[in-house]
């Protein structure tokens, strides 16, 4: 029977791919990510994960993380880490290190390996095992921090190692085997995979589990029997977990995490990018890391399940995905059936079938545990032969790093190493392959040929000089006939046809946050000048407002929470204190009570307690931001709009800026006429951040009146000179993304678009640039 698994929370904060996560013995997790950083969530209220801590020290990108015990050397435990090498015209520039953390701070570095290092495991007496891309197996005594054993046999990159019960341990490799170590001696070699073995899992009692690029997961007994072939997943498998039931979980690039008992899928569980890591939680639930920057929580039991809009929202952003017609086997609009289809059961969970709606294609996926179909995409036309995919990355369209792609292609860089290239019909294929070295730190040598082969498989069948296809105007819905370089282009081609809609830049799906903390002492000193300031202010109604010496103190134990990210709780005078004095304070003075305010609102517990009030928090802080520049110090205003964009941040917070949003946005319109690049850059991400907002699952909260008031300030912002020549590149930037966003199959916004010639405004803005 078929289990029903449903998102519990998500976790967000990194800003690139998630690329690994470990749950702690105390249900703690750990997450890391390409974006150099680890995050360490704590669970609260039973439901939800917060953030706890951010370790800051890798170099370059991170690739596994994993939990220490306490032991001998590490007497209250530790968190281990490892990451990429980054190399550039053949010289090492950021060696690839195994970093040993004691709360946030580094306490030991381990050196050694020549390559990037993707694998951590324990020994059962407490030595550290560690594998890298330099096809070599090291084990470390975290005692000394020394290399104990060099393990040299497989004959290409190392993925995964995982250490038994019984002191041996396996490694799992790109030369498509499993080797079992005893000591520094290889005592059997594991065949039956036929490509790259990314990951393994104990399965105590029986044996282990081993997967990868083949997309099969097999069971062996230790002798080297196979016991067990699972097959489904339509792509790579990166990851495995073992649930305390004995169940298997399964994380791969065809975007689904898939749960196996007794031989079969029991659970398909679509995600929105490709599903880099799988953990299980000490209560059976599920944790994974995603491409698409998010970690999320995934449970079977009803009453951890996340609350009805929140299910609501991510179910309608799974269904709003695009999928290639190609990464469904190819399909002819004419051939398919219609809903009716949908009428018989599935055969299996996870089962797929493509209907016709009107001249749409959607993608339809089985949920065996509720016994129903449910969307899962549209489907649309796209370059690329059978077999191309969104992620897949055989050269159709996809989302990559969060941007969308014409074409998505894997690239072999070395035996077992694959890693992946977006491209745009129209652009340079030297930019392209010059962007791909820097992101991927590889060797600038390397350049003509990467270029070579990205002009050769993006541009088959494309004749240079021509267009690959016409661009829409979402403003107009006309043809654009620009080609992407900005010269006067030849219409498009008789081939599919490229939106604009499709764009890497529109719809936007990811928001922009503030949470870089300020200078916490040069704050708490004007702070301090400021409140002294009102304190001896003759006017009593002003002096009144001062901050008493406990008063102060109270602020300052709640900058040390919001300034170090911590998610603890707040003290619970604070917000007496926030709105009966600190939001009362003069425009001129309460910069830096917003600069504390807009971290405070990351915080999940002072969110809860902001959104249960019956105060007026957001009115406040828009009626402080409100006014013309001679009315407003930039400062204050600067600090406000970041406060709001920050709201958008977490699920409580969003419902309340969503209910005021109209308010908040009336206060920030006017932006533009700042001479103040930060004030730009600051109401760019708040209006990005409605827009993202607004194509959420039943217009995300914000209501008709708040997306035409957001409409409204772009186009005010765009017809501003002082806002467009010489002003903030990201303010500009965001500002036409989010008009983007909310004109995008939205009829009436289009309408108040065109109505207020955005488009010649932001012709403007393209020529000013």
């Amino acid at each position: 029977m078929a289990d029903t698994w449903k998102l519990r929370c998500e976790l967000h904060g990194h800003e690139q791919d998630v690329r690994a996560i470990c749950a702690f013995s105390d249900s703690t997790l750990a997450t890391c990510s390409r974006d150099k950083s680890i995050r360490v969530w704590e669970p609260i209220d039973g439901r939800d994960f917060a953030s706890k801590s951010v370790l800051l020290g890798h170099e370059h990108f991170i690739a596994t993380v994993i939990e220490l015990p306490p032991c001998a050397a590490h007497p209250t435990g530790a968190i281990l880490s490892a990451g990429y090498d980054r190399t550039m015209s053949g010289q090492t520039i950021v060696k690839p290190v195994i970093n040993i953390w004691e709360g946030s701070t580094i306490v030991g570095v381990l050196e050694g390996h020549t390559l990037t290092v993707c694998g951590l495991a324990l020994t059962p007496s407490g030595q550290l095992v560690s594998v890298s891309w330099d096809k070599t197996v090291r084990v470390w005594d975290l005692s000394t921090r020394q290399c104990t054993a060099v393990l040299a046999g497989h004959e290409a990159a190392v993925w995964d190692v995982l250490c038994l019960e019984d002191g041996s341990v396996l490694t799992a490799s790109a030369d498509k085997t499993v080797k079992r170590w005893r000591g520094a001696v290889c005592e059997h070699t594991y065949k039956g995979h036929t490509d790259c073995v990314r990951a393994l899992a104990l399965v105590s009692g029986i044996g282990f589990l081993s997967t990868g690029n083949d997309g099969v997961i097999i069971l062996w007994d230790l002798a080297g029997g196979q016991l067990l072939k699972l097959t489904g997943h339509d792509s790579f498998v990166y990851s495995l977990a073992v649930l305390p039931t004995g169940e298997i979980v399964s994380g791969s690039e065809d975007k689904m995490c898939k749960v196996w008992r007794d031989g079969k899928c029991v659970a398909s569980i679509a995600h929105a990018g490709s599903v880099w890591g799988v953990t299980a939680l000490p209560n059976g639930d599920i944790a994974t890391a995603c491409s698409d920057c998010v970690a999320r929580v995934f449970s079977r039991v009803p009453e951890r399940f996340a609350e009805a809009d929140t299910l609501q929202a991510y179910e309608g952003m799974l269904a709003s995905q695009t999928i290639s017609a190609q990464e469904v086997g190819g399909v002819k609009l004419a051939d398919l059936p219609g809903l009716e289809v949908l009428e018989q059961p599935g055969d299996k969970d996870g089962a797929t079938k493509i209907v016709r709606v009107d001249q749409k294609a959607f993608a339809y996926a089985w949920n065996g545990g509720e016994s129903k179909w449910e969307q899962i995409g549209t489907v649309v036309e796209g370059p690329g032969g059978p077999g191309a995919g969104a992620g897949g990355g055989s050269g159709g369209p996809g989302e990559l790093n969060g941007k969308q792609y014409d074409k998505v292609f894997d690239v072999e860089v070395e035996a077992g190493v694959t890693l992946k290239c977006g491209y745009n019909l129209g652009q340079n294929p030297y930019s392209v392959a010059q962007e791909f070295i820097w992101d991927n730190d590889l060797e600038q040598a390397h350049l003509d040929e990467i270029a070579r082969w990205i002009d050769t498989q993006a541009n088959q069948g494309v004749t240079l000089g021509e267009q690959a296809g016409g661009g829409y105007d979402p403003l107009t819905g006309a043809n654009n006939a620009m080609n992407e370089a900005g010269s006067s282009g030849q219409s498009g081609g008789a081939g599919g046809v490229i939106s604009f809609g499709s764009d890497q830049h529109i719809p936007k799906k990811i928001m922009t946050f503030f949470e870089t903390p300020g200078k916490r002492e040069a704050i708490e000193k004007k702070l301090g000048e400021l409140n002294e300031a009102l304190r001896t202010n003759p006017d009593g109604a002003v002096s009144a407002l001062a901050m008493t010496p406990e008063e102060l103190a109270v602020l300052k134990e709640t900058m040390t929470i919001a300034f170090s990210k911590d998610s603890a709780r707040p003290p619970q005078a604070v917000y007496a204190l926030i709105s009966d004095k600190l939001l009362n304070w003069p425009k001129a003075s309460v910069f830096p009570v917003l600069d504390v305010l807009r971290l405070l609102v990351l915080n999940p517990y002072a969110a809860k307690a902001f959104s249960a009030a019956t105060g007026n928090f957001l009115p406040a802080v828009a009626a402080l931001c409100q006014g013309a520049p001679d009315q407003v110090p930039p400062p204050t205003r600067i600090m406000a709009i970041r406060l709001f964009a920050n709201c958008f941040r977490n699920a409580d917070m969003r419902a309340l800026i969503a209910q005021h949003c109209a308010g908040v946005l009336a206060a920030a319109k006017g932006s533009g006429a700042f001479a103040n690049a930060q004030v730009h850059a600051a109401y760019g991400a708040l209006l990005l951040n409605v827009a993202v907002q607004s194509k959420g699952s039943s217009g995300g909260g914000i209501p008709a009146d708040a997306v035409v008031a957001a409409v409204n300030g772009a186009a005010e912002f765009l017809h501003t000179p002082s806002a467009v020549s010489g002003g903030s590149e990201d303010g500009i930037f965001w500002v036409m993304a989010a008009l983007g966003t909310l004109v995008h199959e939205n009829p009436s916004a289009h309408a108040v678009a065109v109505g207020l010639q955005v488009k010649g405004a932001a012709g403007g803005v393209a020529g000013a640039a």
